[in-house]
């Protein structure tokens, strides 16, 4: 199978939007290898959820990326959360800039609750999101807000941290500039690197 690695800062080579679809896709399914959700027990869930507020063409991406893959034991499922207990039940949330109010309200609803809260709108970090996507010259890199990531009881990898663009101190309200990433990352071993797979392949 024909898989395409994707760098951590990985350039952009289509004009349109669609490069830009897959490669957060690929970026959400890659996070959670270096999330620990231990505040939930594995009675609290049957499947891995992804869950996601964009487009029918992102929900594809991810739908080809997702498919026949298991992460902490768990099938991994994509969801389109309608209600707040819905979004509750998510591992991830992905929110694209696209979404209103609506979405706003799921993402203030799970700001407590074990819930990696992703997005692309510019100012998502300050609206409760742990993780955004950010353009970085003519790549797609992304800033952590570790504010939020321990108001959700996550623990991230330092790994996920040394190629974060910028992570944003909780304790101190300065953000560490990260220099460009232009070489693959290794991560631990029988894990994924952070040289991407925009499909994964089907063993690991």
């Amino acid at each position: 199978m024909l898989a395409v690695a994707l760098t951590a800062a990985l350039p952009f080579v289509q004009p349109d939007d669609t490069r830009e679809s897959e490669v957060k896709a690929a970026y959400l399914y890659n996070f959670a290898k270096y999330i620990s959700w231990s505040a939930r027990t594995p009675a609290q869930s049957d499947s891995f959820k992804i869950c996601v507020l964009a487009d029918r063409s992102f929900q594809g991406h991810l739908d080809e990326i997702i498919a026949g893959e298991v992460i902490e034991g768990l099938p991994v499922v994509r969801v389109v959360p309608a209600s707040v207990s819905e979004t509750r039940a998510c591992h991830i949330l992905f929110v694209s800039r696209g979404e209103g109010a609506r979405a706003q309200r799921l993402v203030d609803a799970v700001r407590d609750d074990p819930v990696l809260v992703v997005g692309d709108a510019p100012d998502f970090l300050s609206r409760g999101g742990a993780i955004a996507f950010v353009r970085d010259g003519a790549r797609l890199r992304f800033d952590v807000n570790m504010e939020e990531t321990r108001r959700s009881k996550l623990v991230v990898s330092s790994r996920l941290l040394r190629v974060a663009r910028r992570v944003l101190n909780p304790e101190n309200r300065d953000e560490t500039r990260r220099p460009p990433i232009a070489s693959r990352v290794s991560a631990p071993k029988g894990g994924p690197s952070w040289g991407f797979q925009a499909r994964p392949r089907a063993s690991r």
